[in-house]
């Protein structure tokens, strides 16, 4: 599942780094400034307070509330409070490039980073998120590069500012499946579309068709969503071929040719799909009445 972190910056990169919390805003959110203690204060460094006659206001700080995501209750655990945070890029990857200002210099970029905080999980736990129905939450199980299991939670995320998302930041990557089915959750989280969100109204079909006394139901649901899932795929990963082969002037041949396969893939699955749906019997006794 995991893979160490590639030369470009990519979709599902895992990044660890101090400055990664679970940042949101509440009602007492209010802009801050800054100043340093004087000399002769018990304290040195710098303070931030909200701003007043005396303090006047500087600098484009607010006040939020945040958690990295590591931390665990009680006295025994109070060193997880300095853990590092840990975070999942959701950011797509022709974002990316353009976040960072397409330069290996990042003091130009002024772009930002979508991630997701990852909070720690028991083996277990990771594995019935990977399997389960809540698209907020993705799974990171244990694996070579990444120790510790963990949940990558969809329903909180943040933006980074690109100029300090350092990419030695990354402790690891994720290999092809599993970009691919965080993008499948991803999709079916934030916008119920996708493979995951059409296999779970499948079923949903399926239980239509069983309430009705439906025939051939089961298979007729799993030629449906393999036509989906298929199609997803089409629109993805082979059209996203198609459109790196016409940036690098390639040969069109390849890429014709897997797009007619996909095709025809679809339309033979979509057409089983509907002659089996068609003799499940419900339509016909439907216009029959």
């Amino acid at each position: 599942m995991y893979v160490k972190p590639r030369d470009e910056v990519l979709f599902g990169d895992i990044f660890e780094a101090p400055y990664l919390f679970d940042v949101h805003l509440q009602g007492d959110a209010a802009r801050l400034t800054s100043g340093e203690f004087p000399p002769k204060a018990p304290l040195d460094g710098t303070f931030f307070a909200e701003p007043s006659s005396k303090l006047a206001l500087s600098g484009d700080v607010v006040r939020a509330h945040g958690r990295s995501g590591r931390e665990r209750q009680g006295p025994v655990h109070r060193d997880t409070v300095h853990l590092p945070g840990r975070a999942l890029l959701l950011s797509d990857d022709c974002l990316i490039p353009t976040a960072y200002g397409n330069r290996p210099d990042r003091s130009r970029a002024n772009g930002r980073l979508l991630f997701a905080i990852i909070t720690p999980a028991e083996a277990d736990d990771a594995a019935a998120v990977a399997d389960g129905s809540n698209f907020s939450r993705f799974g990171l199980p244990a694996g070579s590069v990444l120790k510790d299991s963990g949940i990558a939670e969809l329903k909180n995320v943040f933006l980074v500012r690109a100029r300090d998302a350092d990419p030695a930041h990354r402790i690891a990557g994720l290999d092809d499946a599993a970009r691919n089915a965080l993008d499948k959750r991803w999709n079916a989280f934030i916008c119920r579309r996708g493979p995951e969100a059409s296999r779970q109204n499948a079923e949903k079909l399926r239980t239509l068709l069983v309430t009705a006394g439906a025939h051939n139901h089961d298979v007729a649901v799993e030629r449906l969503w393999q036509t989906l899932d298929l199609a997803w795929e089409f629109e993805g990963r082979t059209m996203r071929a198609v459109s790196d082969a016409a940036e690098a002037i390639a040969a069109p041949e390849p890429s014709l040719a897997r797009v007619i396969e996909d095709l025809r893939g679809i339309a033979a699955l979509a057409a089983e799909a509907a002659r089996l749906l068609d003799q499940s019997g419900i339509v016909s006794s439907a216009e029959s009445d």
